[in-house]
């Protein structure tokens, strides 16, 4: 990439918006300097009061939640499929039964 190419690419990057009520990153600076750790124990308890995690269990449970309710979609779909085919080999059945 050259020098003008990166200049140009920077300037892109300083025009797109900036999201500094949010950011994630000074969170968990401040999450961290406000948290008294004397061991990796006391660490992994308080991972999860972390404040990022919370963001990331909430991206978590919607992406479950959709992947959820696809399943239970395609199994009803499924399920409506094997009747429909039952009933088909029935109906065969009982026309081979009457000739």
């Amino acid at each position: 990439m050259s020098r003008e190419d990166q200049a140009s690419l920077k300037m892109e990057v300083d025009q797109l918006p900036r999201y500094v009520d949010s950011d994630p990153i000074r969170e968990a600076d401040n999450y961290e300097s406000r948290a008294n750790y004397s061991d990796s124990g006391d660490l992994l308890h308080g991972f999860a009061d972390h404040p990022v995690m919370g963001q990331i269990q909430d991206a978590l449970y919607e992406q479950l939640s959709r992947t959820r309710e696809r399943l239970k979609r395609d199994l009803l779909e499924e399920t409506e499929s094997l009747h429909r085919t039952k009933k088909q080999r029935e109906d065969c059945g009982l026309t081979l039964y009457n000739f």
